[in-house]
């Protein structure tokens, strides 16, 4: 992304999940992540997690991972050009909860809590999803629910239903360097954190 637009324009801080259980799904992630570059600054990527389908069953697992960028692009601008990203990777939609090559999703924008016709911020389903919670909190540990103000690892360890999640390829190198416009964000531990209830793992 050109460092000029970056200085100049207001930067929105935005937390994307991306998944994919079709094809090589890791090429998938990768080649995503790369698109998002061309118009975002990355400035963390989670691990890589292995989870049981949703909804769907009969179907391969996904791998998943939760990115944090940061990007001029306003909400609704965001999606179209994260929708153009799948399209151009070859998802197809055909039912609710089916396969699908690449799935990209806003999970959260800062505070802003956002409803309209296309997009709903906080993701409406994320306080429901283990497969979201865990590679949000292992790149923002103290994350907080703009809607009810509890932190996401509480949430977590009260979800009634959690599916399978396991850490597929870990990311020794989760952080970027920050553009110096967000010097001013608290620095956040990302130490070895054990979520109760998510099958023991370390995350």
């Amino acid at each position: 992304m050109n460092e000029t637009n970056i200085l100049t324009s207001k930067l929105e801080q935005y937390f994307l999940s991306l998944g994919s259980n079709l094809g090589n799904r890791e090429n998938n992630l990768n080649e995503a992540l790369s698109e998002i570059d061309k118009f975002a600054s990355r400035l963390s990527t989670s691990s890589i997690y292995e989870t049981e389908p949703v909804g769907f069953l009969d179907q391969d697992y996904f791998l998943n991972l939760v990115t944090e960028i940061s990007s001029p692009l306003e909400p609704e601008d965001l999606l179209i050009k994260l929708q153009a990203i799948e399209k151009k990777i070859g998802r197809v939609k055909n039912f609710k909860n089916g396969p699908r090559c690449i799935d990209i999703d806003i999970l959260l924008s800062q505070d802003l809590q956002l409803k309209s016709r296309n997009l709903t911020i906080p993701h409406p389903r994320l306080d429901k999803r283990a497969f979201n919670l865990i590679p949000l909190l292992e790149i923002s540990p103290e994350q907080i629910d703009p809607q009810s103000k509890k932190t996401f690892r509480s949430i977590l360890e009260n979800l009634k239903s959690k599916k399978e999640v396991s850490l597929w390829k870990k990311n020794n190198r989760p952080s970027r360097q920050r553009h110096p416009a967000r010097s001013r964000r608290r620095s956040k531990s990302r130490g070895s954190k054990r979520y109760p209830g998510a099958h023991g793992q370390k995350f």
